[in-house]
């Protein structure tokens, strides 16, 4: 762009001689000259980073010769102006023009706040020049510009600073007509020096005797003004949205020790706390969410042991009233007839308007420029009577005024007794506030309705939804989740579950917290029983469901399930007499009665079924399989991605069978900075819109067909791992392809919420720390809100106005008052105080710590753009079932490792042990997140060989990252038992064959692998889609542990084998096993707990392991595996009773 061309032309100049392209900047500089530097950003050591800086000087500076050219000169003694100002310049005789550039800032390489203005001038003839401002304040908004000279030849002088400014600063209201507080009556007033003053500076002692009120030279005609200590409580009865003020301390008070805060307290609780006010301090400009609140209480105190100067004003306070909901007048106009032709007017018996059911009448009815015969006038549409009739020869409007603004969700109307073809089938339903702008809330007039061609019958009421209403929650929604919203006795309670502290806690409304309840281990998820006084709480690592009494606030029953069956969602039918339980770790969907516990059905399901939700007919129950089943192909370079799926199951809650798998298929828009392709996986709960036509379910997606190997782009800190949101069509049960919510900068979507008008959903982000507020209507993002880290699950209070978010990691509830936003359809919102929900953490502060790093993607430190996370694909220290192209990183096709058992001790990290301790995931974090990293760069340079120099201790973030990694010791238990003390006799008999075929030679029996001891091996599994180890040539894998396996397929490196029988029978370099040894020893590995393999030592050094031993001792005892004390079965020369390999 040439800033300074005299006829607006643009032209190519010079090229750059560095490609500066993301990430990259430019800036006017004030002689004219151009700054260019950065560019790149594409990591740490990446060859096109440009860490540096260009000048360039445009020809316009120069003379045809290349000689410097002669500037104009340009000053002036105006330092600051306004909009339609004139202001007099001196200028060099040779000056042609004037025009202002605004000091500005760049991001991205784009420039939003870029303002250039050419300035109309009149050459006074003495040197000086007379210059009128742009008079439209938001063309010439306020801030900071040059003023440039300009000559014929467009060579500019050196840039001049004005300021911009506005004469006073004046806080519009959000919407509706402001009220000044100073002209409320105070209901209690405290005040340090004198009374406090309306519309005036505090004064002396005397009420009146003030003066105006000022904030760093601004003037304001509206405030209080009060000294410290001041008080002032103002009733609100419920009727105010919002406050708003400007506050500092007053300019009389300049060069005197005043020395003053601010406090904002709503209904006695306090919302707003301000840092010290000196006279030196920047205006600060405040808005307080009143939500219909009773009292206002605004206070200014003294910050320090003076009380000279303390002279504090609350500068145009104002408040922001509760609009009345709904519109006064309401228009219905025909767009034609049954039959036009024949009909010589229009008529209706009644033209009835409903709130929620309820049939309300207006004021007062017209029919504008009607033609009405006698007694067929508009009030006969509203009289409640069929057989009268409102009828217009001239086939106009029938406009109901209510007198008052009305909520009217439904309409309907009654066909005349006579006269079919005067029926209306075509119109048009409008609403206006004020009877001159309206806007239409119902359009029929693109089909023919199916207006009923009998007489005196009313057509089926059509719903519709009024702008600028909140519309409470026709009923709570029905899905699993770790928050809800209860209301009883006309208050709204807010419930959450607290995982790594086995307790639910309680708070009320007003943010405060009620009840922290203990309950069973890992409780992931909560229901409230509908016409009843309970909350069923889902246990996970304890395989429960604690029953809490609402009234009482404690467990009252506890109610045992099936050994290690992971209990996880939960969801209750619309009487409450039956709940929906999905059994994790059985894969298993349960119905059992609520009263007695009963099952009355259960469906067996596949994969990872975890979160669930209900239709609100109760038809259908939806389950979330939230592992994605893997893709064909998915171990080799070619996928086939067309040919998988996500999976949400469709149970007929009838029947209790399997009537549906919805396919959420591969994503496969195009790869750029703002979107990615990629498989749903981590699949939360459908959300089902009140009106029963859609779910949506958040997720993440994987770009797993990417990388080297598959030779396609991808891979990067960006484009792996993005979070996404799927809606189902509920008619068809298939997925909705014209609306795929891909969540930018973010990369798991965990949980969703409507408002009650089904227009906005909001999607709770994890790694970003943000509330998504999407347009379902319009199909855009409107808005994020920050919440805090790993945000879970989002709520809405029992009136549809405030969202709730569980913050899983700071343990924590962020609250957003919504109002202004669903009101307004405006990006906008109120932040209210936090709930915290802990009252004493059960983790160490390290692991806690360790863990907040895990789950969080915000910090620059961990991921560039808030993208990957460590628990992105890693959930709960989990895995996510996909098998990645890590070749970019001296690897190959890896399957993602769970982490579960992981602990100390556990042995190196990886599939090929390229990492010997858990910091090492700095490396990663660097690489693939483009993260900062938790190490100086110092420390990572000479730390970066993943085998060398230890990173422990370098770092305490890193080393607290660790500390959680290495706190998962613990495996989950198998559901895969007949009971949780034993295994079955397959299993019993894989056990031994899992000895005496030396699969204890790998899988040692201490930790069930020999990672510990740095031994990698080759059991068959090594091809040519395998890759390297560290960049080198690859010889072995890590050897995985058996303890959990049932809940980690797919297995192997690549994850090729769908089944333990498959992973087993991979061992192509051993000795081939009999298909009932296979299965006998699969059955072993998909029920093994710790207890089985802690006895596969030989306590006694009898040469018997413990579980062998029928009586561990030093003396040979004959038994099933030893049949006499001197045998030698494989003839070593060493008895069966001194060797366990006795074959």
């Amino acid at each position: 762009m040439c800033i300074f061309c005299l006829h607006g032309t643009h032209r190519i100049v010079d090229s750059l001689t560095i490609p500066r392209n993301y990430h990259s900047t430019a800036l006017l500089l004030k002689d004219g000259r151009v700054l260019s530097a950065g560019g790149g950003a594409c990591g740490n050591g990446c060859s096109a980073n440009h860490l540096d800086g260009q000048i360039y000087s445009p020809d316009y500076l120069f003379n045809p010769d290349n000689s410097l050219a002669t500037r104009p000169t340009l000053s002036f003694q105006t330092a600051q102006a306004e909009a339609g100002d004139q202001i007099t310049v001196t200028a060099s005789p040779d000056t042609t023009a004037f025009s202002m550039v605004r000091l500005s800032a760049t991001t991205h390489h784009l420039n939003t706040d870029q303002r250039f203005l050419p300035i109309p001038s009149v050459n006074n003839g003495d040197g000086t020049f007379t210059l009128t401002l742009p008079s439209n304040p938001n063309v010439l908004i306020v801030g900071n510009y040059w003023l440039f000279a300009l000559n014929s030849n467009g060579t500019p002088s050196l840039g001049e600073t004005l300021q911009v400014i506005r004469d006073e600063i004046s806080i519009p209201p959000a919407y509706g007509n402001a009220v000044y507080v100073s002209d409320l009556p105070f209901t209690s007033e405290t005040n340090g020096w004198g009374p406090a003053e309306r519309d005036q500076s505090n004064g002396g002692t005397s009420a009146g005797d003030g003066s105006t009120l000022s904030l760093n030279g601004l003037t304001y005609a509206k405030g209080i003004g009060g000294h410290s200590y001041s008080e002032i409580n103002i009733d609100l009865a419920g009727q105010y949205l919002s406050f708003f003020s400007d506050i500092g301390l007053d300019d009389s008070r300049d060069g005197l020790c005043g020395n003053i805060r601010f406090a904002v307290d709503v209904d006695g609780i306090n919302q707003f706390t301000s840092g010290g006010f000196i006279d030196t301090t920047p205006t600060e400009s405040i808005a307080i969410d009143l939500s219909g609140a009773d009292t206002l209480t605004l206070k200014i105190e003294d910050n320090n042991s003076e009380s000279c100067g303390d002279h504090g004003n609350w500068a145009n306070a104002q408040l922001t009233p509760l609009q009345q909901p709904g519109f006064r007048y309401y228009r219905f106009t025909p767009f034609k007839l049954r039959d036009d032709s024949l009909a010589d007017s229009v008529q209706l018996a009644e033209l009835a308007f409903f709130d929620d059911g309820t049939r309300i009448y207006s004021a007062s009815h017209l029919s504008p420029g009607g033609n009405n015969p006698p007694g067929e006038g508009a009030g006969k549409a509203d009289d409640d009577n069929s057989f009268t009739k409102w009828r217009d020869y001239n086939k106009g409007a029938l406009v109901y005024d209510f007198g008052t603004n009305t909520i009217a969700n439904s309409y309907g109307f009654t066909t005349a007794i006579d006269a079919a073809e005067r029926d209306p089938v075509r119109w048009m339903l409008e609403a206006s506030k004020d009877g001159n702008s309206w806007i239409i809330i119902d359009d029929q007039t693109d089909a023919d309705y199916a207006t009923p061609g009998a007489r005196q019958t009313q057509i089926t009421p059509i719903n519709v939804v009024l702008p600028g209403v909140i519309v409470e929650l026709p009923e709570a929604p029905r899905n699993s989740t770790t928050l809800l919203v209860r209301e009883q006795a006309g208050s709204d309670f807010i419930w959450n579950v607290n995982p790594d502290n086995g307790s639910v806690t309680v708070a009320n409304e007003q943010g405060q917290v009620v009840a922290e309840i203990p309950v069973g281990d890992k409780p992931w998820a909560l229901a409230a029983r509908p016409g009843s006084n309970q909350v069923f709480v889902s246990n996970k690592a304890g395989a429960s469901i604690s029953v809490i009494d609402t009234n009482s606030l404690s467990v009252s029953q506890t109610i045992n399930l099936p050994h290690a069956s992971q209990p996880h969602g939960i969801v209750f039918n619309s009487t409450g007499s039956d709940y929906f339980l999905v059994l994790e770790g059985s894969a298993t969907l349960q119905r059992r009665d609520a009263n007695n516990h009963n099952i009355s059905g259960s469906v067996s399901l596949s994969g990872v079924p975890r979160h669930v939700s209900m239709s609100f007919d109760d038809s259908r129950v939806f389950v979330s399989n939230f592992v994605t089943p893997p893709i064909l192909g998915e171990h080799t370079a070619s996928l086939n991605t067309a040919a998988a799926s996500a999976e949400i199951f469709a149970i007929d809650t009838n029947t209790m069978s399997l009537a549906n798998t919805i396919a959420l298929t591969h994503d496969n828009r195009s790869l750029s900075e703002s979107q990615g392709p990629g498989m749903p996986n981590y699949l939360g709960a459908p959300v089902v819109s009140f009106d029963g036509q859609h779910a949506y379910v958040p997720s993440k997606k994987d770009n797993v067909d990417s990388g080297p190997t598959r030779m396609k782009p991808g891979m990067t800190f960006d484009s792996t791992v993005r979070a996404n949101t799927a809606r189902i069509a509920l008619a068809t049960e298939t997925e909705d392809l014209t609306l795929r919510i891909d969540h930018d900068n973010s990369s798991v979507a965990t949980h969703a919420a409507l408002t009650g008008n089904n227009r906005y959903l909001l999607v709770t982000l994890e790694t970003s720390r943000e509330l998504a507020v999407f347009d379902t209507h319009n199909g855009f993002e409107l808005m994020r809100l920050p919440t805090g880290m790993a945000p879970q699950s989002v709520a809405l209070s029992s009136d549809g106005s405030i969202a709730y978010v569980h913050n899983f990691m700071s343990r924590s509830i962020s609250r957003f008052n919504l109002s202004q936003m669903l009101e307004t359809d405006l990006p906008a919102s109120n932040v209210l105080p936090s709930i915290n929900t802990v009252s004493a953490e059960s983790l160490s502060a390290n692991v806690l710590l360790g863990k907040q790093l895990f789950y969080d993607a915000a910090d620059d430190r961990l991921s560039r753009d808030n993208y990957m996370s460590c628990a992105s694909c890693h959930k709960e220290g989990k895995h996510d079932g996909r098998t990645w192209d890590l070749a970019g990183m001296g690897e190959g096709l890896r399957r993602t490792i769970t982490l579960e058992g992981r602990g100390v001790g556990h042995g190196r990290q990886h599939w090929t042990g390229n990492f010997d301790e858990v910091q090492d995931f700095e490396n990663q974090i660097r690489i693939l997140n483009l993260g900062n990293g938790l190490l100086s760069q110092g420390d990572y340079d000479t730390t970066a060989d993943t085998l060398g120099t230890p990173k422990a201790g370098l770092s305490p973030d890193l080393d607290a990252l660790a500390a959680y990694v290495e706190s998962l010791a613990a495996v989950p238990d198998s559901p895969h038992r007949p009971s949780a003390a034993n295994m079955d006799a397959a299993a019993q008999n894989g056990k031994a064959l899992f000895i005496s075929k030396n699969c204890s030679g790998c899988h040692t029996p201490s930790g069930t692998t020999d990672s510990a001891s740095a031994a990698r091996h080759d059991v068959g599994t090594i091809d040519s889609d395998s890759g390297q180890r560290l960049g080198s040539t690859l010889t072995g894998f890590d050897t995985p542990a058996i303890l959990g396996a049932w809940s980690k397929p797919p297995f192997l490196h690549d994850g090729a084998a769908h089944s333990l029988q498959a992973a087993i029978n991979a061992h192509t370099s051993l000795p081939a096993l009999q298909t009932s040894d296979v299965d006998d020893l699969a059955a072993f590995i998909r029920q093994a707990e710790a207890q089985d393999t802690a006895d596969m030592v030989d306590s006694d050094a009898d040469g018997l392991l413990d579980f062998q031993d029928p009586a561990p001792s030093n003396s040979c005892v004959p038994s099933a595996f030893v049949a006499s004390c001197s045998q030698d079965s494989d003839g070593d020369g060493t008895s069966d009773f001194a060797e366990t390999e006795t074959a």
